[in-house]
């Protein structure tokens, strides 16, 4: 957990959920030392469903930063459990199976609006994409959006960040 300049946390504490809202495990948290920019945290989930691109499967996890076990700022975040593999001369592999991608180059771009997309935009993009029959989209030249990564996590699709070293 980035902490930014947080200075009156004691306590972070974290909780998955289902997206049905079911707790997932039990609770877990770390001390918040004034000071610190960030703090890590761990549990361990057992069997929990795997995300790919064919099954897109979500949880959410709650941060709360606490003082004195009051929550003074609360955020909820939704993610996949996977596990990304790069095997020199064998591929790429998500969950101990190797993929194939077949995808897109995506410009954030609109005739009429410009760069600036709503989130509508980006989930029929993704939607777009998955209709034909692809799984995967590369970003171009600049940091993708927001809302683009969130319908790709939601959706099912692979995504690839040419800022992040793709070459």
């Amino acid at each position: 957990v980035y902490l930014g300049n947080v200075t009156h946390a004691d306590n972070v504490t974290c909780q998955i959920k289902n997206l049905d809202g079911c707790k997932v495990g039990r609770p877990f948290s770390a001390k918040v030392s004034q000071g610190r920019q960030k703090t890590t945290l761990s549990t361990r989930i057992v069997s929990p469903e795997q995300w790919t691109a064919e099954t897109p499967n979500l949880y959410e996890v709650d941060v709360r930063l606490q003082k004195d076990d009051q929550n003074i700022h609360t955020v909820t975040e939704l993610f996949g459990f996977r596990t990304v593999e790069v095997r020199p001369g064998e591929g790429i592999f998500l969950n101990g199976n190797r993929i194939r991608m077949k995808g897109v180059n995506r410009h954030s771009f609109r005739p009429d609006t410009g760069r600036c997309l709503s989130r509508e935009d980006c989930y029929e993009d993704v939607q777009l994409i998955k209709e034909m029959n692809m799984n995967a989209v590369r970003m171009s030249h600049y940091p993708p959006d927001v809302y683009f990564l969130e319908a790709c996590e939601e959706l099912g699709l692979y995504v690839l960040d040419e800022l992040a070293g793709w070459q």
